[in-house]
This record gives structure tokens, sequence and C-alpha cells, in this order.
């Protein structure tokens, strides 16, 4: 018979009146061996009725779980900072499970990435694949890929499960980066564990429910599914901030050397573009060609048979652009980096 392993969850909280309760109600319904949970509900000092729903649920509920406790935070802080906060009330050797409070678990979500998890040492964390019920435009371009199959990638913090020796090696996450302040703290942590020799997962064999509230009277009509364009090309012009630019920075300053080298190829791809363009269009349009066949090619590789075609056919593209207006955000921040490092101080 294995060994059933201690799991500490921790869920940051903040204004989460409308999902909280779906996800502790998801806890209740897990099938691993409730005893070994312990859970930490942190609260970012919300002004809704979320403390009392977390208090609520440990007064009703402790005695099923290992233990549950409810921490309350004084001021406004960084998702980073109230992370590790549950991470210092967890129990010492335990697995570490990062549960956002609007993400539900399923049944054997647990189990699952657990078992992956232990069946391989150079394993260190595994992340649950988060969608809404009703996937954006973004969504489908971004995850898609990952549906029905195991991949490593930038698993997030939405469900993301790490093994204890892991988090003693990698230690706590960077409290200059999360939101309100900024983003990518997710993606820096998941860094670290690789620049220290570890694998990291997505499972996407059972998405988990990333819950999502639609305004009232959204639909599928032409004029709805033109407002999910326009959000989606809104998050890619979103890419060219120097806020997020300066979250990518401190990524990259951990990141292992190939990733580092992957936006230095980012950078200079528009550069090479203006300097082809200069002495032939002819050569500029191949390239752009050649970029563009290739990375559609291998979105039509990676992506699910059962995804759309033409999404298969533009999500390698869409990426690969995302990525460059990253990359040219970034080169914007490293020459105002003086100035701006004082203002995100």
């Amino acid at each position: 018979m294995k060994e059933i392993k201690y799991i500490t969850i921790i869920i940051p909280v903040y204004n989460s009146e409308k999902t909280l309760p779906l996800v502790l109600d998801s806890l209740l319904r897990l099938e691993y061996p409730h005893k070994y949970i312990r859970i930490v509900i942190v609260d970012d000092s919300s002004t809704d009725t979320s403390p009392q729903i977390a208090m609520e649920f440990k007064q009703k509920y402790e005695e099923k779980f290992h233990s549950i406790e409810v921490v309350r935070l004084s001021q406004r802080e960084t998702t980073s900072k109230v992370r590790n906060e549950g991470i210092k009330r967890a129990l010492p050797g335990s697995y570490l499970m990062f549960l956002d409070s609007d993400v539900v678990l399923n049944p054997t979500t647990l189990t699952k990435l657990i078992e992956l998890a232990e069946s391989d040492p150079r394993i260190g964390a595994v992340g649950g694949l988060c969608l809404t019920s009703n996937p954006s435009l973004f969504e489908k371009v971004m995850w898609c890929r990952y549906l029905g199959k195991i991949a490593e990638g930038p698993a997030g913090t939405g469900a993301l499960l790490v093994k204890w020796e892991v988090f003693e090696r990698v230690g706590f996450f960077n409290e200059k980066l999360g939101y309100p302040k900024t983003i990518y703290e997710d993606l820096e942590y998941i860094m670290r564990i690789r620049k220290h020799g570890c694998k990291v997962l997505i499972d996407g064999r059972e998405p988990l429910l990333h819950i999502k509230f639609v305004p009232a009277g959204s639909s599928h009509s032409k004029s709805s599914k033109l407002r999910l364009v326009k959000q989606t090309l809104k998050r890619f012009v979103l890419y060219t901030s120097l806020r997020k630019a300066y979250a990518l920075y401190e990524v990259l300053k951990i990141a292992p050397l190939k990733y580092k080298l992957e936006y230095v190829i980012y950078m200079l791809i528009p550069f090479a573009l203006m300097l082809t363009s200069l002495y032939s269009t002819i050569v500029t349009l191949l390239l752009l060609f050649i970029m563009v066949f290739s990375s559609s090619l291998y979105s039509l590789i990676v992506y699910p048979q059962n995804t759309t075609l033409i999404l298969r056919i533009l999500a390698g593209p869409a990426i690969l652009l995302s990525r460059v207006l990253r990359a040219l955000a970034l080169v914007s921040y490293i020459i105002v980096k003086p100035l701006y490092d004082k203002k995100m101080v």
C-alpha cells in the first residue's frame, strides 16, 4: 500500500464571496483522504463577506480535515505575499497545493496530481489546466494545446501542486511581483523550479473549472462574438505595457538560459524585418511567410484534433505575436529601467 502524503491547500482570497463557496464545496467532494489535508485560507483584507464564508467553513467542517486555518491580513498585499503567508502555516514536509479562490477542483484532482508528481523524481510541480465553462478566444489560443494530455508548460498557480523538497530549494514567492501590483509571479516561481533542474507539468486530462461570471444579457450573437475578438486583441495590446515588461524582466533574470535566448530571438524579429524592408520587400515578405507558416504548422501539430481547424492554424502565429510584443515592451523597459524601477518600489 502506497504511503498517503499530507497536503496543505493554500487559498488566497480577495472579495471572492461569489466563487469561494463553490471552491470550498469542491474540497468536501475530494476523494483524497480528508484527514491528510490541511487548508489555509488567507484573506487579503476583503471588503465583502469572504472572511465570514471562510470562518463558517472552518467552524462547520474542521473536524473532517487535518486542520483548517483562516488568516486575515490587516492591509492589501500582493498575491505573492498572500501565498507566502499561507506557506508559513503549512504542514512541514507536506505537498503545497496553491488554489485560487475561483478554481473548482474535481473529486480526483489531488489524487491524480500526486500520482503524476510521484511518478518521476525529476518532477517538481504539477498544475491543473484551468478553463472557464465557455472559454474565450484568448483562452483557446493560449491553453487549448494542453487539452487532454500531460505536457511540460508554464503551469499557473490557479491549481499548482509543489513538492516540499522543491519549495525548500526554491523558497518563497517573489513579493515584488503579484496582483494588484503586477503579474507573472507564478511564471517567475515556475522558472525558479526549472532552474533547479526540475520539470513542471500541466495536466490537461480533466480541466478544472475557472469560474468567471458573464454579465447579464450576454449572448452568442454577432455583437457578443465581436466583443470577444476585441477583448482578445486588447489582451495582446496589453502585452506592450511597461508594467508587464517589468514583471517579465524579473522572470527572465532567474530563467534558465534557453528562455533568455528565446526572448533575444523575439527581440530580433522586428528589427530583422525592418532591416530587410530597407533592401528588399520580397525578402521581408518571405521572412514573414516562413515565420507564420512554421508557427501555424507547430500549432496544427500540438493542438488537439477536435479543436477547430481555423484555431489550430491561427494559434501559433497569435502566440508568436504575443511573445514578440512582450519582447518589444521588454526593450522599452530596459531603456527606461532606472526611472521605472523607482516608480515600482
